[in-house]
């Protein structure tokens, strides 16, 4: 049985030996085995988590042209997927998602993603929309925890970009 040490799998996924190396301490890798301080991945386990973890899952927006966004490993992408959506299908544009795409757009059609088309003056509606859901509650912060968010996912895209 071939087997594959955590630097050569993390080569070959294109992530960093040490996120690969706490999959295998989860047990997200089957058959991975840690030999004193070294894991061992065996090329059958190897091939399933590669099948499960990067799948690309159907029904994604076709617009989407980075590889790893459609393989769900970069932060906060699920949001930002659904943001792209919505605002193709043109259906709930003030929506949180839409709102972040919206403020991100410049940077994110810079780094390769396809926006349609985007909502005007979204940092007002978003701060609106946060203080209609959520009474009470100090606005300001969920805002700029949302933005976080939103450059944290555009410094990983620019990343992976750079990579490819």
């Amino acid at each position: 049985m071939i087997h594959l040490t955590i630097r050569e799998a993390a080569g070959r996924l294109n992530v960093s030996p040490g996120l690969l190396a706490r999959y295998c301490r989860e047990g997200r890798i089957p058959g991975s085995v840690l030999c004193g301080r070294l894991w061992l991945i065996p090329e059958s386990g190897f091939q399933a988590f590669r099948r499960d973890h990067g799948a690309y899952r159907p029904g994604r927006p076709a617009s989407i042209t980075s590889k790893r966004l459609a393989e769900g490993r970069l932060p906060f992408y699920e949001v930002i997927w659904r943001g792209i959506a919505r605002l193709e299908s043109r259906r709930a544009a003030s929506s949180l998602p839409a709102l972040l795409v919206s403020i991100g757009a410049p940077r994110l059609k810079m780094l390769g993603l396809k926006i349609a088309r985007t909502i005007p003056d979204p940092e007002r509606r978003l701060y609106d929309h946060l203080a209609r859901r959520n009474p009470g509650r100090p606005v300001h912060s969920l805002y700029n925890s949302h933005l976080r968010r939103l450059v944290k996912f555009e410094r990983a895209l620019a990343c992976a970009t750079r990579r490819a």
